[in-house]
């Protein structure tokens, strides 16, 4: 349950246990809660959040570290439309440990924006439009003894610094055609801890950015092949990059190459960056990977094929089988 009150300049809220805005710590509302713990985060009565114990290994995506913890806050309604938060928070981080703060807005508490990711302490960030809610994200990843101790979350809002643009001038959600792959990894867990099925329907997306929350549909696409169309969620990040935000009209990385134009097509069909992605050398060109259950509800075989992918969260729906806005996977938007 949210706490909200009113200051002389701002909203002030207290949110599940973790303090955003000028709050004291060791508040009333906070003290009377016992310690909390849930995939693997551990969450004190102060809003204190670091590894428990028993944290299962992080998934594949995140490297090799023993224990992994993504932590989700309830979304909040501040008392006044916003476009700028100022993000502050205190880390403790030995050797051996990582941790990652994230912040996403929403105008309604239903629609979101994407994540913004790896925010810094102290930092503003700046949102598309007048926003109402907000939502804080903390991953953790340790070693077998250590944790990282993220606490002290302070979220308030600020005058905004930039102008933002986050929707296509026509409102419809864009569509292109990409080259796919089959994700496989049935038993395995996805970056936001979702254990893989063997029909399972969700992609993979090369950025932090639109991970859904555990079992989460806030970021869906639609995909369509052979005349079929199946809306799958984002639930874990890759394959060759992890921060390609290729869909997005302000595109934070490869900023030279065009929107809707991904980084390991690029470099496949272009050489660019000497054929490389995060991940290696680009053996295959594939934007998203796709779980099972929807590669084969497209009536898609074999590890690879061709899909046309509609970002449902960057506008209308177009319905199946939209008009891509390129004609070829290898050919630029």
């Amino acid at each position: 349950m949210s706490l909200l009150r009113a200051t002389r300049s701002h909203a002030v809220l207290l949110l599940a246990g973790t303090l955003i805005g000028a709050v004291p710590a060791g508040s009333v509302a906070a003290a009377q809660r016992a310690p909390m713990e849930s995939d693997g985060v551990v969450q004190l009565n102060n809003g204190t959040l670091f590894l428990a114990g028993n944290a299962a290994p992080a998934p594949r995506v995140m490297g090799d570290f023993a224990r992994f913890g993504l932590w989700d806050s309830s979304s909040a309604r501040m008392a006044k439309p916003f476009q700028a938060v100022r993000v502050e928070y205190s880390v403790d981080q030995p050797i051996g440990t990582q941790s990652f703060v994230a912040v996403r807005a929403s105008v309604d508490g239903r629609r979101w924006g994407e994540w913004e990711w790896n925010v810094s302490n102290g930092a503003v960030v700046t949102f598309g439009g007048a926003q109402q809610w907000i939502q804080q994200r903390i991953v953790l990843l340790g070693s077998p003894m250590s944790s990282p101790i993220v606490s002290a979350l302070a979220i308030t809002p600020t005058p905004a610094l930039t102008a933002k643009s986050t929707t296509y001038a026509d409102g419809i959600a864009p569509t292109y055609r990409l080259r796919v792959t089959r994700q496989g990894m049935v038993g395995r867990r996805t970056a936001n801890g979702h254990r893989i099925t063997k029909y399972d329907i969700f992609v993979s997306l090369p950025s932090w950015k639109v991970l859904s929350s555990k079992e989460g549909s806030e970021y869906m696409v639609r995909l369509s092949a052979n005349g079929r169309s199946v809306i799958a969620r984002v639930a874990d990040v890759g394959p060759w990059n992890s921060h390609d935000n290729y869909w997005d009209v302000n595109r934070a990385t490869y900023k030279d190459l065009p929107v809707g134009w991904p980084e390991d097509h690029a470099a496949y069909y272009e050489n660019y960056n000497h054929r490389r992605a995060e991940r290696g050398r680009v053996r295959t060109p594939t934007a998203v990977d796709i779980g099972d259950g929807a590669y084969w509800a497209l009536g898609l075989g074999g590890g690879q094929a061709t899909v046309d992918v509609t970002f449902l969260w960057l506008g209308q729906d177009p319905g199946p089988n939209p008009e891509p806005r390129n004609s070829a996977p290898s050919r630029r938007p």
